[in-house]
């Protein structure tokens, strides 16, 4: 038996997003999960449903139950796309800063295509539902706001809690020995001040003005200027700010303890109502020049430049590319999964997004970037573009060096890989030349398929050999459905010798069905 194969790429289109297709089972998760299931004040949450059983190629609803403190409603939420099976809401209360006029709220980032739609303002069924609670919300608890409150969401069999609850906040210091002139990055952790879910959110501390005035206090030394506390990614709840001794902070002793006065509400005074906790934290450093220590992981440890690598050296447009960025010592908490913030930067557009670590503790950070307007957490890029990928590294591998000597010891890093012309439908990739097969002997013709997309793809593999003469003396086909990959036999006896073409390509139905490949030829003979 003779062999001759043919190896074909089918370059499918794109159905649905990698991580959302061929889940089993219906799911809910939100914004708040990495905050263990709180959010609190003027904050948005938002909650996504999964559910594979609905439409997957037409617009489509589901039907869902909140109860909250006695208060029980039923909402339609349709999908954020036609067939998307994905189903998108936001729960704000009705007092905060994002209940009114969300439909021209550009602040939020939606994954429903077709935009925001408040109930209140007649919601018919498209866009992303804003489900407001609360004193007079469509959810009407009668609590005001900074009042804790449970939600349990059902949809089917699912049961899903959420809870509006204060978060108290905590202090961090990047280390606890400085020299006289280094920078300082002053971390404040706490879900309160975490408004948006898809944006970095801003903290403002002036020591001499409100309403921040009095966030902290400073023994053994003064705050000489205003900063910004600055999220460190979108829905991270941590805000960092840098401060430089001598500079920005007056030094009046080698030992300082720095206190933070925790609130609710970052933008009121302390005596508001609502920042009644009085919950404080405290962090002890000291101020001398000497070789001093990094804190990483709750204690002393190295530093490492990080190491960048990609699933594939290059891309195609739609596609979407994994970069994982390994960085030790960005692993903050080794009992959650940390993130970090890159940069991604085509031809036409720039973006920040989070890079979260792939397990806890594990320092390994990943990214999935889509290279098209229609997948989640994307970019715009034009054929044959350039995608570099930014990180700053906070502690790059000659940290103390760099901030004892008074430089900011934050260092950029980045990774580019190359965006290829889109390719469409089946290519021959390579082929096995045939010129001394035997008429009489059986022929096999492999036909592999390669699916270099995110969804799986119904197709119909064809093979047709024709003669000198253009006659067809051979045609067969086979049915299926390509997920990553497939390789398909066919058989073929020559009853005599003579010149052939093979061809060889791809249909989605063989009714009606539309082109997924150009034709492939392959010209062999028969002795």
């Amino acid at each position: 038996m003779r062999k001759i194969s043919l190896l074909v790429a089918a370059l499918l289109l794109i159905i649905i997003p990698a991580q959302y297709a061929f889940s089993d089972e219906p799911t809910i998760k939100s914004s708040a999960d990495r905050h263990d299931g709180k959010f609190f004040g003027e904050a948005a949450v938002q909650v996504i449903i999964t559910n594979p059983n609905t439409s997957d190629s037409s617009d489509d609803s589901i039907n869902i139950e909140i109860e909250a403190d006695g208060a029980s409603d039923n909402f339609e939420i349709p999908d954020t796309s036609s067939g998307s099976q994905r189903f998108e809401f936001f729960l704000v209360h009705a007092d905060s800063q994002f209940a009114d006029g969300i439909g021209n709220d550009s602040t939020l980032d939606p994954n429903n295509t077709a935009g925001f739609d408040d109930p209140a303002d007649g919601y018919d069924g498209i866009g992303a539902p804003i489900i407001t609670f609360g004193a007079g919300g469509e959810l009407d608890t009668g609590d005001p706001l900074y009042e804790d409150t449970e939600f349990t969401i059902f949809h089917d069999d699912l049961q899903y809690s959420i809870n509006y609850e204060q978060t108290f906040g905590s202090l961090s210091l990047d280390r606890d020995s400085y020299g006289s002139n280094s920078f300082v990055y002053i971390t404040i952790n706490d879900q309160d001040a975490n408004l948006n879910p898809f944006a970095r959110d801003r903290l403002e501390f002036d020591p001499d003005s409100g309403p921040n005035s009095d966030l902290f206090e400073l023994d053994g030394g003064n705050f000489m200027s205003p900063a910004v506390f600055e999220e460190t990614g979108s829905n991270t709840a941590a805000f960092e700010a840098r401060y430089q001794f001598g500079s920005s902070i007056e030094v009046e002793s080698k030992s300082l303890s720095l206190i933070l006065f925790e609130k609710s509400n970052y933008e009121v005074d302390l005596d508001a109502d609502e920042n009644n906790s009085n919950s404080t934290d405290e962090a002890s450093f000291t101020v001398e020049n000497s070789s001093g220590t990094v804190t990483v992981n709750e204690g002393p440890a190295k530093t490492w430049d990080p190491v960048f690598s990609a699933d594939k050296t290059d891309y195609s447009k739609g596609q979407t590319a994994i970069i994982t960025i390994t960085d030790p010592d960005a692993n903050l908490d080794a009992s959650k999964i940390d993130s970090i913030v890159v940069n991604a930067a085509s031809s036409i557009e720039s973006k920040k997004f989070s890079a979260f670590e792939k397990q806890e503790n594990s320092g390994i950070f990943e990214l999935k970037l889509g290279l098209s307007e229609s997948l989640p957490d994307s970019i715009i890029v034009s054929d044959k573009d350039r995608v570099s990928i930014q990180y700053t590294d906070r502690y790059p591998a000659d940290y103390l060096a760099r901030k004892d000597s008074g430089i900011d010891p934050a260092k950029t890093f980045a990774f580019e890989f190359t965006v290829l012309t889109p390719k469409t439908g089946i290519e021959t990739i390579a082929v096995t030349p045939a010129s001394k097969e035997n008429a009489d002997a059986s022929i096999t013709i492999t036909v592999s398929l390669v699916n270099n997309n995110n969804s799986k793809q119904p197709y119909v593999a064809l093979v047709e050999i024709r003669d000198t003469s253009n006659t067809t003396v051979y045609l067969q086909y086979e049915k299926g459905t390509l997920g990553q990959n497939a390789e398909i036999e066919f058989y073929w006896t020559p009853e005599q010798p003579g010149k052939y073409m093979v061809r060889t390509f791809a249909i989605s139905t063989l009714v009606g069905g539309e082109a997924l490949s150009p034709v492939s030829t392959l010209p062999i003979t028969i002795a």
